[in-house]
């Protein structure tokens, strides 16, 4: 996930920087976005709790959206969920508390989603050309 994150912020990023210029001196804080970087790298790094050596925060929120989006679970079920998985974990445990702080989280890495609806019988995406289509044009249905 660290690559994941480092892919993100592109190459223009000067990695060279740790805060302080050549002569010793403390630079600027870094800006929004570079924070923002940093907070993902972090993420990428941290354990998802004390003593967790196999998943990261960032792993964590990334497998739980993919479940999410695998079986349509809405947002009240994923928030339940969560909040479940956070019983079970131990209280340092970094998990968001809720799907719109997940999305927050990964909206960091410019990984946004769009909505695209498809027909029921799966032949077409209602997308760019069949955008304002109310049924398929393949098979009729919606």
């Amino acid at each position: 996930y660290r690559t994941m994150v480092l892919d993100a912020i592109g190459p223009s990023f000067n990695f060279e920087s740790d805060g302080f210029n050549s002569d010793g001196d403390e630079e600027q804080p870094p800006n929004r976005n570079a924070q923002y970087f940093f907070d993902m790298l972090n993420a990428s790094e941290e354990p998802l709790f004390d003593r967790c050596t196999n998943h990261s925060t960032l792993l964590a929120v990334c497998r739980l959206l993919n479940i999410k989006s695998e079986f349509n679970m809405s947002d009240n079920c994923y928030n339940k969920i969560l909040l479940f998985r956070k019983e079970l974990l131990p209280e340092d445990a970094k998990l968001p508390n809720d799907y719109y702080r997940t999305k927050q989280m990964v909206a960091k890495l410019g990984l946004g989603y769009k909505n695209i609806d498809v027909c029921n019988a799966g032949c077409i995406l209602y997308y760019k050309d069949n955008k304002d289509k109310l049924e398929c044009p393949k098979c009729g249905q919606p």
